[in-house]
């Protein structure tokens, strides 16, 4: 896959939580992955803030290893 944020960013919260799941990782194991803290995924996955596309597209690769 190819990272392309003009035709594949979808920051909508149930698809993020959906490639969370495919990671398969604890939220902390996927936060240290990221670089990022448990509450920004929560946020994620409330929908209260918008999930970058570079770290959506590091979820799709996580999920699809």
């Amino acid at each position: 896959m190819r990272p392309d944020a003009e035709k594949h960013y979808n920051p909508d919260p149930a698809y993020i939580g959906e490639l969370i799941i495919n990671t398969e990782m604890t939220r902390d194991e996927l936060a240290a992955k990221l670089g990022v803290t448990d509450r920004s995924i929560r946020h994620w996955i409330a929908g209260t803030k918008k999930v970058a596309y570079t770290t959506q597209y590091a979820l799709e690769n996580l999920g699809s290893t």
